[in-house]
Order: C-alpha cells, then sequence, then structure tokens
C-alpha cells in the first residue's frame, strides 16, 4: 500500500508540473522601466497597449514609450532576448525669471571740460526683463528649455558722460582756451585800400575767412603767424582757406602758401 500510495503522489505532482507547463505556455517574460522601477511581468499579451492595460499603467499624452503602444510586443525584444517596454514620463512647465538689462552709456562731447576729462551727467540704472521659458522634463530630468516670451518691465537708463573738448595749447607763453582746432590752407595779403568785411581797417591780426567754417569775430591763434581775428571774407576763400593780412607786400609775398594750424580760441 505505501508503495502504491508514493506512486499515486508521483503521478500527481507530475500531473500538477503538466498543467503548470500548460498554463504557462504562450506566456512571454515582460521588462517595465517606468517611474525609476523595472516591473517583471509575464503577459500573454501581443501588443505593447495589451501588456499596459493588464498592468493598469496610466499613461500620460505626453508620456514617451518606446515600442509605441501599437507595436507588436515581439518588437520590445531586447540584447538578451528578453521583452523590454520603456515608459518616460514627459512633463512640460512654464517658468518665469526675472533678469536685470544692462545700463549702456553714451558719450557726449562737453566743451566746458578739458580734453581728457569725463564727467558723469546722469548716472545709468539696470532694468528689468521678465522671460517665459517652456520647460520640458523626461522623467523628472530637465532636456530642454525654449523662451517663448519676454517682457520688459523696467527700461534700463542709460548712463550720460560728458567727454571733455576744451583743448588747452601752450603758445607765445601762454596757456590758450581752444575750442577746435583746423588745418587750414593760407595765403596772404596786404592793403589794397579797402576796410574789411566787418568795417575796420585790416592790421596785423585780420584774417580772411570762409563763415560757415569759421565765424566772423573769431579770435584765433595761427601757428607761425600769432594771434588773429576773423574779420574779412574772399570770393576766393572758401572752405579750408585763410587769408592772414600782412603789413607789407614783400612780406606777403615772403609767407606764399603753406598749410597753417589754426586755433580757434573760446
Amino acid at each position: 500500500m505505501a508503495k502504491n500510495r508514493k506512486y499515486i503522489i508521483l503521478i500527481m505532482l507530475m500531473f500538477i508540473i503538466a498543467i503548470s507547463l500548460s498554463w504557462f505556455n504562450g506566456f512571454a517574460k515582460l521588462l517595465i522601466m517606468v517611474d525609476n522601477k523595472l516591473i517583471q511581468y509575464w503577459t500573454k499579451a501581443d501588443t505593447v497597449e495589451g501588456a499596459v492595460r493588464e498592468l493598469k499603467l496610466v499613461i500620460n499624452e505626453n508620456d514617451s514609450i518606446s515600442p509605441p503602444l501599437t507595436a507588436d510586443l515581439e518588437q520590445a525584444e531586447g540584447l538578451a532576448g528578453e521583452l523590454i517596454i520603456r515608459i518616460v514620463r514627459v512633463k512640460e512647465e512654464e517658468f518665469i525669471l526675472k533678469e536685470n538689462i544692462t545700463y549702456k552709456k553714451e558719450y557726449i562731447n562737453d566743451n566746458s571740460i578739458t580734453t581728457g576729462q569725463k564727467k558723469v551727467i546722469r548716472k545709468g540704472k539696470e532694468g528689468i526683463v521678465s522671460k517665459t521659458y517652456l520647460v520640458t522634463y523626461h522623467d523628472s530630468i530637465e532636456t530642454n528649455r525654449e523662451l517663448i516670451k519676454k517682457d520688459i518691465i523696467v527700461e534700463p537708463q542709460p548712463e550720460i558722460i560728458a567727454v571733455g573738448t576744451r583743448q588747452i595749447v601752450q603758445r607765445a607763453g601762454k596757456n590758450l582756451d581752444v575750442a577746435k582746432t583746423l588745418i587750414m590752407k593760407s595765403t596772404a595779403y596786404s592793403h589794397t585800400g579797402n576796410k574789411t568785411y566787418t568795417g575796420v581797417w585790416p592790421q596785423k591780426g585780420s584774417v580772411a575767412v570762409d563763415p560757415k567754417v569759421i565765424p566772423l569775430g573769431s579770435k584765433l591763434y595761427i601757428d607761425s603767424y600769432g594771434f588773429a581775428v576773423a574779420q574779412d571774407i574772399g570770393s576766393a576763400i572758401k572752405g579750408d582757406k585763410i587769408d592772414l593780412f600782412m603789413e607789407t607786400q614783400s612780406e606777403a609775398l615772403k609767407w606764399g602758401r603753406r598749410s597753417v594750424r589754426v586755433h580757434i580760441l573760446n
């Protein structure tokens, strides 16, 4: 009897094993990587969507699934022959960042300041800009940031800086306050028997100029000639030309034509 019982038990075990094998026949081992977890699962599903539905996994609209839901489960086969499905949680969020806007510097000429010196007329102020980004996350890791909107909340205010143009030139033992220096083509003339255009008789220091270049009445210092006043004009004196009065004709001829440095004084 004991021997028969052993046979009966063995037959029952074999029967259970056979049923188990038949039950597992057609099942496939599936590995699902989702939410930073690895799920092992046996499934008889034919598609990725079927396997996901069996596990009751929630798939959001932006989630990335590889292979896609419509794919046959066979397409999920990995390198080792296992079936692998990867689900990446994709989330998009808007992110607002406020940044300072660097102010610019604007320079203006100021003849009240000596050349080489600067003076801040108005201090600059930084502005503020609001930038809206669309940030994409894959499994909580930022993978992309796109600027979608930019609004200036506070306009920057430029800094105004005065740059000195006033020149101090030393001539004839004096420091001359120079507004502007020109290189001009000079000629010379002597007594003509006529008064100057400004109504005075010409004398040493009277010069003819183009009023569009040097206004009449301007006080000048001309290198190699000396102090002068723009008192006359001439039909041939146009642009960068200047005509210097000499007391004698011989002095005028001796001067001839030459380039001179003309300092317009303040």
